[in-house]
């Protein structure tokens, strides 16, 4: 029994390790186009329960409403990162913006799925 819960683990652990595999600490990658990108992480956490939801109502609703508070910003076109931290249960990523530009260095929190892979 504890010979299966063994081999379960190393099986599970190695799945995580395989998709997580793409995004790694200190890497430059792209973020697609029209993502939301967020200052903090609760605004994230709560925009990624909004969207597992499914009331795309309810997603515009709360988007339109951080970016009017300035908390969350949608950037029109592909943009340059370097990831800082990723945390794969909660698929969240926390980037340094690399492009050039006004914003260039400052820290956002993304869902995972922005990502260019």
């Amino acid at each position: 029994m504890k010979s299966s819960f063994r081999i379960l683990s190393l099986l599970l652990a190695s799945a995580i390790a395989s998709f997580a595999g793409g995004i790694q600490k200190g890497a430059t990658v792209q973020v697609k186009a029209d993502s939301i990108w967020f200052q903090k992480v609760k605004e994230l956490s709560h925009w990624q329960r909004i969207k597992k939801g499914g009331d795309s109502k309810a997603l515009a609703t709360y988007q339109e409403k951080e970016m009017g508070e300035r908390d969350a910003w949608q950037f029109g076109n592909q943009l340059s990162v370097k990831i800082i931290s990723y945390d794969a249960a909660t698929n969240q990523v926390h980037v340094k913006l690399l492009t050039p530009g006004r914003m260039a260095g400052t820290d956002w929190f993304l869902d995972a799925d922005a990502l260019m892979q």
